[in-house]
This record gives C-alpha cells, sequence and structure tokens, in this order.
C-alpha cells in the first residue's frame, strides 16, 4: 500500500476523509473491472482497463 500524505500542498486533509477517498477509488475501479468483464469479452475487458 502506497503511503499518502496527509498534508498536499499545504492545506491538512483528515485522515478519516483520506481514506475514504482512497476506498471510494478503489470501490470504482473493481466496479469497473466488474462491469467491462460482465459486459465484454475477457480481452475486452483487460484492454478496458489498461
Amino acid at each position: 500500500m502506497a503511503y499518502v500524505p496527509v498534508e498536499v500542498r499545504g492545506v491538512k486533509i483528515p485522515r478519516r476523509m483520506a481514506a475514504g477517498f482512497v476506498i471510494a477509488i478503489l470501490l470504482f475501479l473493481v466496479a469497473a473491472v466488474v462491469l467491462s468483464l460482465s459486459v465484454y469479452s475477457l480481452p475486452a475487458g483487460v484492454v478496458a482497463v489498461v
């Protein structure tokens, strides 16, 4: 897991908000992968992800 800086450009972001943001991105990526695999074939899904 990459280290996520709590402070960005001098603006302090709450750890809970930062963690929630990261989790939201991961969930979005997983949903996109599952959707692409279910709608298209496996090669098309892999290409869409890449």
